[in-house]
């Protein structure tokens, strides 16, 4: 496909309300409407009058997704499969075979046709693919093989899509290149764009346990972490620094609930995370870690955190920390900020490495 018709193709994806974003597995949803034919398909409008992309996503080894079209007249339309550019899909080349009764009858192709059709196959490799970037939608894309095919008017054409070698991963299917923009709501755009750059244009449910639990985990630390860090600084300046002492003491007073509201989001993400997935893995070390800190949290609170407040009240605040104490707020600190990092990097680890 040339740039400037992939270009209109990846804009008609975006742009256009006609484009079907489905995922079509033969025996899920609604949408799969079985014909006379006997097979279950998403049914695409015509792809001789307006260009069509399907959006969808094998999720399980060996499913396949089926459309199906009838062209109103007699034309040559592109056919090819396109799978965007990350680690998840680097493996996945979808293979493609289009069947109808207007092709010679007795092609092997390893798709279940109705009987008395015939097909034509049309393979993918993921090794040394080409990588296309879409400047309007700002997507890397893999190209799959495009093969031009004649339809005719009045016949109806299935399109399979699979991968023969039981990858997953999601995929959009152009078929055709006729250009017809019409005019469309704003919200239906911006609806559809966000589905395709969120990843929610298939039937594939959403985790929303885990979103749920990660969501609620890396606001923990974005706001525990986040004080801590302000803390630690202001404790650091005030070894040395009346003006710093000051000024630590003063902002205690706001870092400290924030460190707590950040602790508990981080517990209560992660558990409802691991909930799931089971308390395998990083879970052991998770939590002992926690632990650890919320008893370094209860010292600075209830300990340290009142002789701060006895140095306010008695008017010297003004005055540098005894060094006992700020050797003392030093260890809980360093704890505290090597704590909150290794937590940090733990659960990135959990979610990217060991998923």
């Amino acid at each position: 496909m040339s740039r400037v018709r992939l270009l209109s193709f990846c804009l008609v994806v975006l742009l256009v309300p006609h484009v079907s974003f489905a995922h079509a597995p033969a025996t899920e949803g609604a949408a799969a409407v079985q014909a006379s034919d006997g097979v279950e398909a998403i049914t695409l409008q015509d792809p001789t009058l307006q260009s069509v992309a399907a959006y969808g996503a094998i999720s399980v080894p060996g499913e396949q997704d089926i459309y199906r079209f009838t062209p109103a007249q007699d034309a040559k339309i592109p056919v090819e499969a396109l799978v965007p550019a990350r680690v998840s899909n680097r493996f996945f080349a979808p293979d493609v075979v289009v069947a109808s009764t207007a092709f010679p009858a007795g092609t092997d192709v390893p798709v279940a046709i109705p009987e008395g059709w015939g097909a034509v196959l049309i393979s993918s490799e993921w090794k040394d693919r080409e990588v296309y970037f879409e400047e309007f939608s700002q997507e890397r894309l893999y190209h799959g093989v495009e093969r031009m095919l004649d339809v005719h008017a009045g016949n109806t054409y299935l399109v399979y899509i699979f991968d023969d070698e039981r990858q997953t991963g999601d995929y959009a299917l152009g078929i055709g290149s006729v250009e017809n923009f019409d005019e469309q709501p704003m919200s239906t755009v911006l609806a559809e764009v966000f589905r395709v750059k969120a990843g929610t244009v298939s039937n594939v449910p959403v985790a929303w346990t885990d979103v749920l639990g990660l969501f609620l985990a890396i606001a923990g630390f974005v706001i525990g972490l986040g004080a801590v860090s302000v803390i630690d600084v202001h404790g650091f300046l005030a070894r040395r620094s009346a003006y710093w002492t000051q000024a630590t003491i003063r902002t205690h007073y706001v870092t400290k609930p924030l460190i707590w509201i950040g602790m508990l989001l981080a517990v209560v993400g992660t558990s409802i995370y691991f909930s799931r997935i089971g308390w395998t893995n990083l879970a052991p070390v998770l939590a002992p870690l926690a632990v650890v800190l919320v008893l370094n949290g209860a010292y600075l609170s209830f300990v340290v955190s009142p002789q701060l407040q006895r140095m306010e009240k008695t008017g010297k605040e003004g005055d540098l920390v005894p060094r006992g104490l700020q050797r003392r707020i030093t260890v809980s600190f360093l704890v505290s900020f090597f704590g909150w990092w290794s937590a940090l990097f733990l659960l990135v680890w959990q979610v990217v490495v060991l998923r």
